[in-house]
C-alpha cells in the first residue's frame, strides 16, 4: 500500500465493506489503491441493511461510514449487490447475503454463509422443478466526496452530483448446477450470457446444451470475470463520474 494512501483520483478511496473478497475485486477493477475500513481508522462497521432496494442499502453504508471515518479528505464508496432470479420473483434480491437466514420477518436474519445461501437457492429452484432460471446480478454503487472546503452528503441538498448512486447489471442464468471454485457468493451458480436465449428450464436436454456452452462466474479467473461483471460496469460508470468531477475542479 502506498505510504500516503493515495489513489489515482487524488483523494483516498475508502470502500465501506468488511468483505475481503469484494475489496480485492474492487482494487483490481479500479486499478487503484482502495483503503479497507481498518486502513481508514474504522474499527467496527455494522450496518442494518433494512432498505428494500440495492440503491438504498448502498447509501446506508456510505452514510454510516461518513459518521465513523477518521480521514480529513476522501472518497467513500459502498456497493450493495445481489442476485435477482426471475422464476423466484426477483429473490433473493436485496436479501442475497442473508437468504438462508431469512425467517418470517423478511427484514430479519443475520448474514448467512455462501454455502447455505447457494443451498437454499438450489432448493427453491428444485421445488419448482427447474434446473435454472433467467437471472441478473445487480450492483448499486453509492459514493460521497469530502474535500477541504465541502462535504457532499446529499446530492439533492445543493442540487449537485458529488454524491449519489449508480446501478448496473449482468444478465445470465442461475443454475442448480454449481461449477468452479473462483469468485464468491453465488458465482458458481450464475452463468453470464448477454445473448437472447430461449430455454425450457424443465428440459434436461436444454440444460445439457446450455451447460456445455456456458461457464459460470466461478469458472472464470478474476481477470475474465472483471471484464464483464455487474460490479465492473458500476465502477466504470463511477470512474467516468469522477473524471467529470476532476475536470470541474480543474
Amino acid at each position: 500500500m502506498p505510504k500516503d494512501n493515495s489513489s489515482k483520483y487524488s483523494l483516498p478511496i475508502v470502500l465501506a465493506t468488511g468483505n475481503e473478497d469484494k475489496l480485492r475485486e474492487v482494487r483490481l477493477i479500479l486499478n487503484s489503491e482502495v483503503l479497507s475500513l481498518k486502513d481508514a481508522g474504522v474499527d467496527s462497521f455494522d450496518v442494518d441493511e433494512n432498505k428494500d432496494s440495492f440503491e438504498g442499502n448502498a447509501m446506508l453504508k456510505v452514510e454510516a461510514l461518513l459518521r465513523d471515518i477518521k480521514l480529513e479528505e476522501f472518497i467513500v464508496i459502498a456497493d450493495d449487490s445481489g442476485l435477482s432470479v426471475e422464476a423466484l420473483n426477483g429473490a433473493p434480491g436485496v436479501y442475497s447475503a442473508r437468504y438462508a437466514a431469512l425467517g418470517d420477518n423478511i427484514l430479519g436474519g443475520a448474514k448467512a454463509d455462501s454455502k447455505a445461501n447457494c443451498a437454499k437457492l438450489k432448493a427453491e429452484l428444485e421445488k419448482k422443478g427447474l434446473w435454472g432460471s433467467f437471472a441478473s446480478f445487480e450492483c448499486a454503487i453509492a459514493y460521497a466526496i469530502k474535500t477541504q472546503d465541502k462535504m457532499y452528503k446529499d446530492r439533492l441538498e445543493k442540487g449537485k452530483q458529488e454524491s449519489g448512486v449508480l446501478r448496473k447489471s449482468l444478465s445470465g442464468v442461475a443454475c442448480v448446477e454449481e461449477r468452479g471454485s473462483n469468485g464468491f457468493g453465488y458465482d458458481g451458480m450464475f452463468y453470464p450470457s448477454e445473448e437472447e436465449l430461449r430455454l425450457d428450464f424443465t428440459s434436461k436436454d436444454d440444460e445439457k446444451r446450455f451447460l456445455e456452452t456456458h461457464k459460470s462466474l466461478g469458472e472464470l479467473d478474476p481477470s475474465e470475470k472483471n471484464k464483464i461483471s455487474h460490479r465492473l460496469k458500476a465502477l466504470k460508470a463511477l470512474e467516468a463520474l469522477f473524471a467529470n468531477y476532476k475536470a470541474r475542479e480543474d
